[in-house]
């Protein structure tokens, strides 16, 4: 499953794995798996379906980071999120082009 992601500037995540006080580092062209069954809001790596709803979660802050994800394990699914096992950061996405997805998305 394609979705989408946000992370801090330096590339952490702060709402769903590792939490604010244990940020998760993450990379662009990684993938990241963990044994947990995923559960939306308490464990797993976090995704949205729509790039709109990453904005539930961090807000609008152009200093952080959109990224494209591809969800490869076993995935809950949420009303506006979903978790997964296992999960890989397939492309930085510019904030120039996120209007342009998200007016897509609608």
């Amino acid at each position: 499953m394609i979705g989408y992601k946000l992370f801090t500037p330096t590339w952490t995540a702060v709402k769903g794995k590792g939490g604010a006080t244990n940020p998760y580092q993450y990379q662009v062209g990684q993938s990241y798996e963990e044994p947990n069954e995923p559960k939306v809001g308490c464990t797993g790596f976090h995704f949205c379906k729509k790039l709109l709803d990453c904005f539930n979660y961090y807000g609008i802050e152009v200093h952080n980071r959109i990224a494209l994800v591809e969800a490869y394990g076993t995935i809950d699914e949420g009303s506006n999120a979903c978790s997964t096992n296992k999960i890989r950061i397939v492309k930085e996405i510019p904030w120039k082009d996120a209007v342009g997805i998200i007016e897509k998305q609608m």
